[in-house]
């Protein structure tokens, strides 16, 4: 049954490798992982979107005409996802710990653009850092850390 799952799980993996997408695996994992983030309260405000396109922007270099398509790569890779480990796992083999924890805090300002943080969202955060292999200790100085700049 594992290698059953597995294979399910490459195969997902696979697709979005093979695509015709300009972009890099890692890039559509993080910003499938933000948008998932985003989504995690049913409520993918214009404010969400406009911070998910400067941490894509900030993290990748991605010059702006291109982030609207890396939006919508994800967007769709989000939709078509059985599951986020396949996304989380791009990000451990190609991130160290401390890149991981940009991330995870990139998560956190992503939930607090809003000036409002869902049950939800931290969830999602929490989800990945178990994932992402960060320490709890990480998890809250980072959502702390997102608080207090988004004066909550």
């Amino acid at each position: 049954m594992f290698k059953t799952l597995k294979a399910l799980f490459d195969d997902q993996v696979s697709k979005v490798e093979s695509s015709q997408s300009p972009f890099t695996a890692l890039e559509l994992a993080c910003a499938v992982l933000l948008i998932e983030v985003a989504m995690a309260d049913d409520d993918f405000s214009d404010v969400e979107r406009t911070s998910i396109r400067h941490i894509l922007q900030y993290q990748f270099h991605i010059t702006p005409s291109l982030i609207e398509d890396l939006l919508n790569t994800a967007q769709q890779a989000y939709k078509d996802s059985i599951d986020h480990f396949q996304f989380t796992r791009h990000l451990s083999d190609n991130y160290d710990y401390n890149e991981r924890l940009k991330f995870i805090a990139a998560l956190w300002k992503l939930a607090y653009a809003d000036n409002a943080l869902d049950m939800m969202e931290e969830y999602r955060i929490r989800r990945f850092c178990d994932l992402l292999f960060i320490d709890h200790s990480d998890f809250i100085r980072l959502k702390l850390q997102a608080k207090s700049a988004a004066q909550i």
